[in-house]
């Protein structure tokens, strides 16, 4: 249905990222729906109902518009429009008055088309008597039906009688996996009841406090303070870097892995910020957080950090650093710590170990092809005693990174520590 649940603005921070234009929104967006909705197609209308609903693309809310696309679309026979324009009538949204029977007609000329929300529409009117007389037995067959198409609040739903026993014989077994695949499709309460029934490890449930966290974190997470990364995103794109990094900041303590990254991206392009006393420690911190929550891009930023500390190079932290990444299944990082055990740096010189840390980047990414041809010359140099010529053999290749424009680390055989 329209009332969909809060999304959060899960956009990771780079130097690509712009504010478009209002004419481009407008322009390329909304005018071509506008166009197409006036020839009739119906794919145009539902979606110009759902931009002017919840005000997506720039666009102001406008309900009553959203209506009127929405049941233009809706008399074409669009399963879409069908479930939405009877949950308009069934709460009395868009100009429209509370009208449960109408609500009731477009749910089940949805549902006869098989669509999933118009089946949990039909439950719900049948479990609550809205429209129709009341029939647990009925409500429960359509929420079944819903939540075997996949949908959200379907799985809910059924979880929901299931638990209750309500229509259903009571199975809080079966229940768990309803709220579990709803959780698993973004549904806030199904997060939140699967948590609980996690951490009672009861009637067939296997106990877990640990996963059960990680959902209550995600539930936590669609709180108020979840604006905030809407907020934080929209001061970015404004140019408003000091009120970008504030929100994120605020976010990053709460927890969010996403604002911690952030956080750690606008310090390090604006150390300047007089929010920020010690630019180094905020980025050390944030982007450490975000990598203990399993963020790649932390984790190699970290590596890359330690790297290249001055006036010191950290090489055994970064070297650590780089083998969790590796874990990951990161090119990048298995061709880094090749480099390492080639030149011994931060860790025990070993061109074997260096060889198959560069297969393994070879094998990971496509973008590894050119600097791995090149590290293998320097493996079989240093195999066959050549040392001196390693680095000319890295001479070659930072000069083709610089070319390819390439983001592997060129490393010099320069002091630190060993």
């Amino acid at each position: 249905f329209l009332e969909k649940q809060t999304a959060l603005e899960k956009i990771r921070l780079n130097d690509d990222i712009h504010k478009p234009s209002q004419d481009t929104e407008k322009g390329e967006i909304i005018e071509y729906y506008k166009h197409a909705a006036d020839r009739g197609d119906v794919q145009a209308q539902v979606a110009l109902a759902q931009i002017y609903y919840f005000g997506a693309h720039g666009m102001e809310r406008n309900v009553d518009l959203a209506r009127n696309y929405f049941e233009r679309a809706a008399a074409a026979g669009n399963p879409n429009a069908l479930s939405n324009i009877g949950y308009m009538n069934l709460k009395g949204l868009g100009g429209l008055e509370v009208n449960n029977q109408t609500a009731v007609d477009y749910f089940r000329q949805a549902a006869l088309t098989g669509d999933a929300a118009g089946l949990n529409g039909l439950g719900y009117c049948y479990l609550h008597g809205v429209g129709v007389e009341r029939n647990p037995e009925k409500a429960a067959d359509y929420f079944k039906k819903s939540a075997d198409k996949g949908h959200a609040e379907g799985l809910f739903n059924f979880g929901v009688l299931l638990m209750q026993g309500t229509g259903v014989p009571k199975s809080v077994a079966i229940a768990f996996v309803n709220f579990l695949k709803s959780a698993q499709r973004g549904h806030v309460h199904g997060m939140y009841q699967a948590s609980l029934l996690m951490m009672a490890g009861e009637d067939g449930v296997q106990l877990s406090y640990t996963q059960a966290a990680k959902l209550l974190k995600k539930v936590a997470e669609h709180g108020e303070i979840s604006t905030l990364l809407s907020d934080g995103l929209e001061s970015y794109l404004d140019e408003d870097y000091p009120g970008s990094l504030h929100r994120y900041l605020l976010a990053a303590y709460a927890g969010f892995e996403l604002a911690q990254y952030n956080a750690a991206f606008l310090t390090e392009r604006s150390p300047t910020v007089p929010l920020v006393s010690n630019p180094d420690a905020i980025i050390y911190e944030m982007y450490a957080h975000a990598s203990k929550q399993g963020n790649l891009d932390s984790t190699m930023k970290l590596g890359d950090l330690n790297f290249e500390h001055a006036p010191t190079p950290r090489y055994p932290a970064a070297a650590a650093h780089y083998k969790r990444a590796v874990d990951f299944f990161s090119a990048e990082a298995a061709f880094n710590l090749g480099t390492m055990y080639l030149l011994g740096l931060g860790v025990p010189q070993d061109a074997h170990i260096a060889k198959r840390h560069f297969d393994t980047a070879a094998t990971l990414g496509v973008d590894a092809k050119y600097p791995v041809f090149i590290a293998l010359l320097g493996v079989r140099l240093s195999i066959a005693g050549h040392h001196a010529l390693v680095e000319a053999v890295y001479d070659a290749y930072r000069a083709v990174s610089r070319a390819l424009g390439g983001g592997w680390v060129t490393v010099s055989h320069a002091g630190g520590e060993g």
